[in-house]
């Protein structure tokens, strides 16, 4: 009786054994396939990051794109009104020396003073420098 006992409780004992293995196996076999959809996951949240990196990149690319183009815009136009300038300071010279060339002709004598100062010609970009600093604050 005594190995009948034992081989019951054998039977017994290995019938949980395999019903517990089982389950685990079932329990390994369920945490295998979250395992993959985890990684599967983290994949594509992956790929989602580069992306969103990527264009996060390309947005700034294009924002300092545009400032350069603003910078550029603003250049030339500083250019243009430069030119502007030096074409209106230079014919506000030439009017002025054909002025007093046509005074002196009439036989009027301008002031001695005027006539020092008149005697050096200013280059026009001093004269446009003079003008900016009389314009501009």
């Amino acid at each position: 009786m005594d190995t009948e006992l034992k081989v019951q409780f054998m039977s017994r004992v290995w019938r949980n054994l395999s019903r517990t293995s089982s389950q685990h196996h079932n329990f390994v076999s369920r945490l295998m396939e979250e395992k993959m959809e985890l990684r599967n996951t983290l994949g594509h949240l992956e790929e989602e990051i580069w992306r969103y990196r990527q264009r996060g990149a390309e947005q700034q690319i294009q924002r300092l794109y545009g400032k350069y183009l603003w910078a550029d815009s603003y250049r030339k136009a500083l250019v243009y009104q430069k030119k502007y300038m030096l074409l209106l300071l230079g014919g506000f010279q030439d009017c002025e020396q054909t002025t007093l060339a046509l005074n002196t002709r009439m036989g009027v004598d301008p002031f001695p003073e005027d006539l020092q100062r008149r005697a050096r010609l200013r280059q026009p970009v001093t004269t446009f420098r003079s003008a900016v600093r009389w314009w501009w604050p």
